[in-house]
């Protein structure tokens, strides 16, 4: 594709229709709410998770545990 852009309606298109045939199901994340298929980060050769995935990336998962620590050590000192 040599100088040939695609925008971004016909990339979003395509990125639904790759959803709807593989029957991948939307989640939300656990902590910040947003929609996603497939967990971001730390994966090697783009072998993102799917199953058994509460957040969306790495970086939500540590802010859900950064705010449970918080709420954990609030507690504790009462």
């Amino acid at each position: 594709m040599s100088g040939a852009t695609v925008s971004l309606y016909a990339t979003c298109c395509l990125e639904r229709h790759n959803h709807v045939v593989d029957e991948i199901p939307y989640k939300r994340s656990a902590h910040c709410r947003r929609l996603f298929v497939h967990h971001r980060g730390r994966a090697e050769h783009h072998q993102h998770r799917s199953r058994g995935v509460k957040y969306c990336s790495v970086q939500c998962a540590r802010a859900a545990a950064q705010r449970a620590y918080r709420e954990r050590s609030r507690n504790s000192k009462r």
